[in-house]
């Protein structure tokens, strides 16, 4: 199933925010799933619903083994999940 993922991802104890959101996205990067960084959340997909969920969970355990972290995530298979 196609999905799009908006995700929101906040270190609660970092020093350095910016640093730890943009490890996330390198994470993410590394996935090759498309998206787009906003200034208040991420945007995945349209992809497969596991290839974003995978994508998403290793977003947050790159923080999560070294911050308190805590993440939303918002998932449809309507909203942005028309292929480009």
């Amino acid at each position: 199933m196609m999905v799009s993922i908006q995700v929101s991802i906040y270190p609660i104890d970092s020093s350095d925010v910016c640093d730890s959101v943009n490890k996330a996205i390198d994470k993410l990067k590394s996935t090759g799933v498309e998206y787009k960084v906003n200034s208040m959340s991420t945007i995945i997909g349209p992809c497969e619903l596991d290839e974003g969920v995978n994508a998403v969970k290793g977003m947050f355990n790159s923080i999560a083994k070294d911050y308190k972290t805590v993440m939303t995530m918002t998932v449809s298979n309507v909203c942005g999940c028309q292929s480009k």
